[in-house]
């Protein structure tokens, strides 16, 4: 349906991001047009399929918006104001040392010895309201999952969604807890 066709926009996005060389510059112009293609191919698929066409056309879908604001996001965070180049992760997937445990995060930051996390949600994340359980513990998880992989516990978690942005604050010992559950 849908929310697939808009999950697949979003992980070949991210992939973009992740393949592109770090030293890149952000041109607008040209992560617009990228996304535009892809787009435009999705478009033609749900035209080549009868079962699909009921989904109209996603050029006006709205919530490509919020898609398209997480990729130029990711992008943006490439290089800080200060000039310190960011090592950028965008839709990895990461496991446990015992390859038990893994999930995919939508995006971590790597900086001056120091690693934020964000996870994107499609919908309302206020400031001022709390934020829902279960978004909560998935950054937590994520920030045990980079530290088993990168031996450093996140300084910075963050969920970014259609109307703010929420910082969590970290805790080993909560995403520790969270995985051995």
């Amino acid at each position: 349906g849908r929310a697939q066709v808009v999950g697949d926009i979003l992980h070949t996005a991210m992939q973009m991001v992740n393949e592109s060389p770090a030293e890149a510059r952000y041109e607008p112009a040209e992560w617009r047009a990228a996304f535009n293609n892809l787009v435009d191919s999705a478009r033609t698929q749900i035209n080549a399929s009868a079962a699909s066409r009921h989904l109209g056309d996603p050029r006006r879908w709205p919530e490509l918006t919020d898609v398209y604001r997480r990729m130029t996001n990711v992008l943006g965070r490439r290089r800080r104001s200060d000039g310190v180049k960011v090592e950028v992760h965008a839709e990895r997937e990461l496991r446990s040392r015992d390859r038990l445990l893994f999930g995919r995060i939508d995006a971590y930051f790597i900086h001056s010895g120091r690693i934020e996390v964000v996870d994107y949600k499609s919908g309302a994340v206020s400031d001022g309201e709390e934020l829902p359980k279960e978004h909560e513990e998935q950054v937590y998880f994520y920030a045990y999952l980079i530290e088993e992989n990168y031996g450093s516990y996140p300084g910075a978690l963050e969920v970014i969604g259609r109307d703010g942005t929420r910082a969590v604050e970290p805790s080993p010992e909560r995403s520790r807890k969270l995985a051995n559950d």
